[in-house]
């Protein structure tokens, strides 16, 4: 076989894989497994504690309910690797709240149990054009340009 044969089978193996999402799931693995293992390095430690938005996040409210909402959206979603590199960024500060603590806490009416939180709060959010525009909404989260999405929160959640 020669060195094109062997890019040519390459390149077709590496177009099955990805077309059957293997090679997603094997980087999401990959880099979830390199999370874990620079868990153990105080270094790295050090460098997630200093994350000041996150920091920031789980001191509010709403800021928690958003991080229980991303989580609960991975879970839903089977989304493993993504979800053990999320939880390692965050530390052990978060215990995931379940879906119905969520719907209660946000107060959806005609919840879905089928449906992840997030996408019931799209759906209610495209549905409800009572709601708020989020320049107008006072929050408790320090706002920042890449966090200003969740300002809307604050007072919108009756739907």
């Amino acid at each position: 076989m020669s060195s094109d044969d062997d890019s040519q089978l390459r390149d077709l193996v590496a177009q099955t894989l990805e077309s059957k999402g293997v090679l997603s799931k094997l980087r999401a693995e990959l880099r979830a497994n390199v999370f874990l293992a620079l868990e153990g390095n105080e270094k790295f430690k050090e460098q997630l504690r200093e994350n000041k938005i996150i920091s920031d996040l789980l001191k509010t409210e709403e800021g928690l309910l958003a991080l229980h909402i991303v989580k609960e959206f991975l879970e839903f979603c089977d989304l493993k690797f993504t979800q053990t590199v999320l939880e390692s960024e965050i530390g052990d500060q978060l215990n995931l709240k379940g879906q119905q603590d969520l719907i209660h806490d946000l107060k959806i009416k005609q919840p879905n149990q089928s449906v992840p939180v997030l996408c019931q709060l799209v759906k209610a959010h495209q549905n409800n054009s009572h709601l708020p525009n989020s320049s107008n909404v006072q929050s408790s989260i320090p706002v920042r340009h890449s966090i200003s999405c969740f300002v809307w929160w604050n007072s919108t959640l009756q739907y």
